[in-house]
């Protein structure tokens, strides 16, 4: 299934075990659908790094982060912005229609179901800061259920398959 479905649910989990509470208003949008998110954790020179990518805080308390290659991005109704700042660790939700924030998709790769995610000086008020103690924990749990849920689908699908061959090999 290609499209929001993981990163929706792997964002759910972390509203729902939000400790500053902001999350859990949004979970019920969440899970009537009316609300999809794109994890925007990762830049290109990652290399398949757990560590989120950087994200600059300025004085005035204003968010910039480059984020290359985020799937889906154009279908979600806000951004998963993953990040660490010095030693802080930010989770925070983003509008993906805010002025702030520009995508630009890419053609070349993944039949365009790519984008590269740029947000410029967007006011921290404008973002739903998960962060409430360290929310370090709250990103690497969500992040073992992704990769237990993203297993657990391809297990099916393969499961599916090899039915399927059988089932073909016995009619033949």
């Amino acid at each position: 299934h290609q499209g929001l479905y993981f990163d929706t649910v792997t964002a759910a989990t972390i509203l729902a075990s939000s400790p500053s509470g902001g999350g859990t208003a949004l979970l019920a949008d969440v899970l009537a659908g009316q609300i999809t998110i794109a994890l925007a954790d990762q830049v290109s020179d990652s290399r398949g790094s757990a560590a989120p990518a950087p994200v600059d805080i300025d004085r005035a308390g204003a968010i910039s982060a480059i984020r290359d290659f985020v799937p889906f991005a154009d279908q979600a109704n806000r951004l998963l912005l993953v990040g660490s700042a010095g030693d802080r660790f930010l989770l925070g939700l983003v509008p993906a229609d805010h002025p702030c924030v520009r995508m630009r998709r890419h053609d070349d790769i993944s039949r365009g179901n790519f984008w590269a995610v740029h947000i410029t000086d967007l006011p921290s008020e404008e973002v739903m800061l998960l962060n409430g103690g360290d929310c370090r924990d709250s990103w690497t749990q969500a992040l073992r259920g992704a990769r237990l849920r993203q297993a657990a689908y391809l297990l099916g699908l393969c499961r599916a398959a090899l039915d399927m061959t059988v089932a073909h090999a016995r009619q033949r």
